[in-house]
């Protein structure tokens, strides 16, 4: 009977677990639309997820490049989704608590360490296209990691 109750028990672990992770990769899927559709109406000319990938992992080859482009952004989105919801009690994970949470991700990202390392620079010195679309991605970020948390 004991050993059935643990299965059990892990098993819901698990299952919440892989909630967690899809609820940070069904997020940054939203946030990805977003950013193809920027894209699309010109609004950006190279996406900022491919800029910084480029940088930090130069190749000759751009064709792998996309590959690693979309793994790393998919990682990020869920590693920061586990984040928010390892600091964010259930009961407050919404919309609104999402969204701050991305404002927080696109400041740190794209006023500090996007900067720092020289990829772009921060944005409030950055083209304003580029700077209002990425701000929105991640308020479509936080806002749909917020809802699909709960």
């Amino acid at each position: 009977m004991r050993r059935h109750g643990a299965r059990a028990a892990a098993r819901r672990t698990a299952q919440r677990q892989l909630q967690r992770v899809a609820a940070g990769a069904a997020a940054t899927g939203a946030m990805t639309a977003w950013l193809l559709a920027a894209q699309a109406a010109g609004l950006l000319e190279r996406q900022p997820p491919r800029l910084i990938t480029d940088h930090l992992l130069p190749h000759g080859d751009r064709t792998p490049g996309h590959a690693a482009t979309m793994l790393s952004h998919v990682a990020y989105g869920v590693g920061a989704g586990l984040a928010y919801q390892a600091l964010v009690p259930r009961s407050r994970r919404d919309a609104l608590t999402g969204a701050g949470y991305g404002i927080a991700l696109w400041a740190a990202g794209y006023e500090g360490w996007v900067p720092a390392l020289g990829i772009l620079p921060p944005a409030h010195r950055d083209d304003r296209r580029r700077a209002a679309t990425m701000l929105t991605a991640h308020l479509v970020y936080g806002a749909s990691l917020g809802r699909l948390s709960r």
